[in-house]
């Protein structure tokens, strides 16, 4: 079960937040189905979500899951994000999703400054547990956007209304 709380707002797209639910469901069904390469007549959801591939971790300490890769949100714009498991009952545990606040900032600076399961230690420049971390008991979703802020490619988003369709 996923609980998110999302914002009203009229006519929001489903497949948009069908594609929230592929990326924050983490079950091997729904990332092998966001993972098609050859998307033709896959669900709408399933061409607007890819994951990077190969076994790469943020945070080497975190026991939650990590998957990373883009959302594509319009035809030139894609969404870098990461996205972790907690650490306890990722079935049952509440998702948040973080934006960095900018324009211009990438979400990984918190994730790895703040709430993420790793922090960098400013004395060693190693990574290090970051014992109050977000995800010790909630699932958690960094996403950089604006585009191109952070790793997301794509033309400059035209204003905070633009944003906000570009999630929906």
């Amino acid at each position: 079960y996923l609980r998110v709380r999302l914002c009203t707002m009229a006519a929001a797209p489903i497949r948009k937040a069908v594609t929230l639910w592929i990326l924050l469901s983490f079950s091997p069904t729904a990332l092998s189905i966001a993972n098609l390469s050859d998307s033709r007549g896959a669900p709408p959801a399933a061409r607007q979500a890819r994951m990077l591939t190969g076994e790469r971790t943020l945070c080497p300490y975190s026991t939650g899951s990590q998957k990373f890769g883009y959302i594509q949100v319009s035809p030139l714009t894609k969404y870098f994000f990461a996205a972790i498991q907690a650490d306890k009952d990722p079935g049952t545990a509440p998702t948040f999703m973080y934006f960095e606040g900018g324009p211009g900032g990438s979400s990984l600076t918190a994730a790895l400054r703040m709430n993420g399961p790793c922090i960098r230690d400013y004395d060693t420049g190693n990574l290090r547990l970051n014992q109050y971390s977000w995800t010790g008991q909630a699932n958690g979703v960094w996403i950089d956007a604006p585009a191109p802020t952070g790793f997301s490619v794509g033309p400059a988003t035209q204003g905070f209304e633009d944003f906000i369709l570009d999630m929906w």
